[in-house]
Formats: structure tokens, C-alpha cells, sequence
């Protein structure tokens, strides 16, 4: 109790002549310590605290005794490298935290490094958002090799992260060898057609794994042709993916006519954007002809997304999959008596 005590006084003391909103955030951190030391509450929220590498560094020295938290926010706090890495630290001994957001920070490669490390010797956490931050490829690696021993993460956000097509093959590198990650959003970064063909690649190799990717998001990352052509040649053997998502790239004719061929044979997805691209006009019958055909897929945005036909189809799988869902909750009741 003294240390605790003395703790916050060292705290508070830092800023008793400082601006009122910097004086507030330092008793908000202070009262968030005093939360992990008494090991009861599940969630703490620190968005925009401005607690920087020594706010999170005071508070990853709890968080790795603690065994009450499941949540903890950092968003928006001016996190840097060194304050990535005491996080890390702290994932290597805790086992209770299960969500963790460090999105819109100053994390590089050395703190995605760190967090790595922490991941690959951490069993409880399942959803780590980095989203905004600049991991780049050299810590997209990083986190590659995590998921290739992790068993536990389930949602990865790298969105907005400069991260090229070494960073992405390196993560399909990973990938091959994880079973537990479910949604992966790289949405706005480069990885351009290396990439895209590297996670397709991924996604025929790992047809063994009985869980895998649901929801891939690469929006926004420069795909051409080539990406989407290996993208369709997966769609066509995989069973996992129920959400693609490669609106604002440049894929044009030959890619998406790739695209289409694959959810031809495709019967797990469920939602496709295909928005923002350079698709023709005779691709996109062809296109609109296959999703009336397709049982399965209930959300399209993409080239004749606004024709009739596309829109009945959608309706009447939407008015099937509702049907299943209901004769599945019908089951499970009957079993129950």
C-alpha cells in the first residue's frame, strides 16, 4: 500500500503547476493504476490521454501482474517504440487481457518488434488493433513470425501502417502457420500485386486448417491484375473467407475476371466489394451473370451492384440464409427437451 501510495503522489506531483487538461489526464492514468492494483475491473479506456512512453510504461508495470483486465484503450496517445515495447514485456507475463488498442500511436518497427515478442509467448489476448500507426514492413515481419506461434489471436488491424509487399509476404509467411486469426485489415497500406498474391497463396496452403481467415480486408493497396488473379484462383478453392474486401485498387478486366471465375465455385463467401476499380463493361455482365447464379454471397458493392437481378439475387440468398438460421435455432431448442 505505501508503494502504491507514494506512487500516485510521484504521479500527481509531476504536474501540479502544469495546464488543467495535462493535470486531468495525469489523475485519469493515476486512477487507471490504482484500477490494475486492485485487480477487480475488466476494462480501462485511456482514448487521448496524451500519456506518452511514460504514462504506458507505468501502467504495463501493472498490467503485467494484473489478472482481472480483458479490455484496455489506447488510442491516441502519443505511444512510441519504447512504450510498445514495456507493453510487450507485460504480454509475456499476463494472461487475462484480451483486447488491446494501440491504434492511431507513433509505433514503428522497434515497438511492433517488442509486441511480438510479447504475442509469441502470450495465450489470452485475441484482438490487437495497431491501425495508424507506422509498423512498415520490417515490423509487419515482426508480427509474421508472432503469428506463426501464437494460438490465441483472433482480429489484427494493421490498417494505415506503410506496410509494403515484403511486410505482407512475411505475414503470409505467418500465416501458413496459424490456425486461430479470423479478421485480418490491412486496409490502406501498399502491398501491390506481391502481396495480394503472397495471402492468396496463404489462403490455398492453409485449406487443412479446419479455422481460418473469415474477413480479409485490402482495400485501398494498390492491386493490379496479377493480385486479383491468384485473389480468384483462392476464392475458388477456399471454404474460410466470408468477407473480401479490395475496393479502391486497379484491378481491371483480367483480375476481375479472375474475381469472378473463383466465386463461381465459391460457396462460403459472403460479402465482396470490388468499388473504386477499372472494370469494363462486358467483365461486369459477367460478373452480374455469376452473382445471380451464387447461393451464398449476401452483400455485394462492386460493377452492377445496382442491377435488378443482382439485387434479387442478394435478397433471395439474405431470405435462404435466414431460413437456415432459423431451422438451426429450431434444432437446437428441440435437442434441449
Amino acid at each position: 500500500m505505501k508503494r502504491y501510495i507514494l506512487g500516485l503522489m510521484f504521479l500527481l506531483s509531476s504536474f501540479v503547476f502544469a495546464k488543467p487538461r495535462v493535470y486531468g489526464e495525469t489523475i485519469r492514468l493515476a486512477q487507471a493504476i490504482g484500477l490494475l492494483r486492485e485487480n477487480v475491473t475488466k476494462k480501462i479506456n485511456l482514448l487521448n490521454k496524451r500519456i506518452g512512453d511514460a504514462g504506458v510504461t507505468k501502467l504495463a508495470e501493472d498490467l503485467a501482474r494484473n489478472t482481472s483486465l480483458k479490455i484496455l484503450g489506447l488510442e491516441q496517445n502519443q505511444i512510441g517504440d519504447k512504450g510498445a515495447i514495456k507493453l510487450g514485456m507485460a504480454l509475456i507475463r499476463n494472461r487475462s487481457l484480451t483486447t488491446l488498442d494501440l491504434s492511431e500511436n507513433k509505433i514503428g518497427y522497434k515497438g511492433a518488434a517488442g509486441l511480438s515478442r510479447g504475442l509469441s509467448l502470450n495465450n489470452s489476448l485475441k484482438t490487437l488493433d495497431l491501425s495508424r500507426n507506422q509498423i512498415g514492413d520490417t515490423g509487419a515481419a515482426s508480427l509474421g513470425k508472432a503469428l506463426s506461434q501464437n494460438k490465441s489471436i483472433i482480429e489484427l488491424d494493421l490498417s494505415n501502417n506503410r506496410i509494403g509487399c515484403r511486410g505482407a509476404v512475411a505475414l503470409g509467411e505467418g500465416l501458413a502457420h496459424n490456425s486461430s486469426l479470423k479478421k485480418l485489415d490491412l486496409m490502406m497500406n501498399r502491398i501491390g500485386d506481391e502481396g495480394a498474391i503472397a495471402l492468396a497463396n496463404t489462403l490455398i496452403e492453409n485449406l487443412a486448417h479446419k479455422s481460418f481467415l473469415t474477413k480479409l480486408d485490402l482495400n485501398y493497396n494498390q492491386i493490379g491484375d496479377a493480385g486479383a488473379t491468384s485473389l480468384g484462383e483462392a476464392l475458388a478453392q477456399n471454404t474460410s473467407l466470408l468477407e473480401l474486401d479490395l475496393s479502391g485498387n486497379r484491378i481491371g478486366d483480367t483480375g476481375a475476371a479472375s474475381l469472378g471465375k473463383g466465386l463461381a465455385h465459391n460457396t462460403s463467401l459472403k460479402k465482396l466489394s470490388l468499388l473504386g476499380n477499372q472494370i469494363g463493361d462486358e467483365v461486369k455482365q459477367a460478373l452480374i451473370e455469376t452473382i445471380v447464379q451464387n447461393k451464398t454471397l449476401l452483400e455485394y458493392n462492386g460493377p452492377g451492384d445496382n442491377d435488378r437481378r443482382v439485387q434479387n439475387a442478394l435478397q433471395r440468398n439474405n431470405e435462404l440464409a435466414r431460413v437456415g438460421r432459423d431451422q438451426i435455432r429450431r434444432k437446437k431448442l428441440i435437442s434441449r427437451y
